[in-house]
């Protein structure tokens, strides 16, 4: 089982174990396996579509994404990059990544369905520091500002002694 699973997360779909011995040897205490693996053929990376829900960013802003190109041996740890790579960015709720293997044209097509976050975060702050005394901290981050994925942070920090503004784009 476990080298069926090897083969086909390295894109042989086809795959099959079409022998399979075990030959015991009393006298000498031994044993020989015979296993004959017929892997067929490779398939390799087809089309990646994206399903967006919610808020809809440039193809070519998700394409970065993708940790393989078009054409490229298939392989399940690049789908598994590219799923961790859409789940630490701050713009998915939910995301689906489901390869499709196509039998006739030996190709695994991609199929990523992504549900967007709330476009703005605020946050809210209350401490005490011994140089800064009591400070209030306000913040927000619009995880969206347009289709290319562009993200703005603004802060104000305030207390007694000194107040801060801070924004990042």
């Amino acid at each position: 089982t476990n080298l069926l699973d090897q083969a086909i997360s390295l894109g042989f779909f086809e795959a099959e174990i079409s022998e399979h011995q075990i030959r015991i040897n009393l006298s000498k205490n031994q044993a020989d396996i015979l296993l004959t693996l017929n892997s067929g053929p490779r398939y390799h990376f087809g089309k990646t579509e994206f399903i967006q829900t919610g808020y809809s960013f440039e193809q070519k802003f998700l394409q970065r994404y993708l940790p393989y190109v078009l054409g490229q041996p298939y392989q399940m740890g690049l789908v598994n990059t590219l799923q961790s790579h859409l789940s630490n960015t701050a713009y998915f709720s939910n995301l689906s990544v489901t390869p499709t293997p196509d039998k006739k044209t030996h190709t695994v097509n991609i199929t990523v369905e992504t549900a967007t976050q709330k476009r703005v975060k605020y946050t809210l702050g209350l401490g005490y520091g011994t140089e800064t005394g009591a400070r209030i901290t306000l913040g927000s981050d619009i995880r969206y500002v347009n289709s290319r994925g562009d993200y703005l942070t603004l802060a104000i920090q305030a207390s007694k002694i000194y107040q801060e503004v801070i924004a990042s784009y």
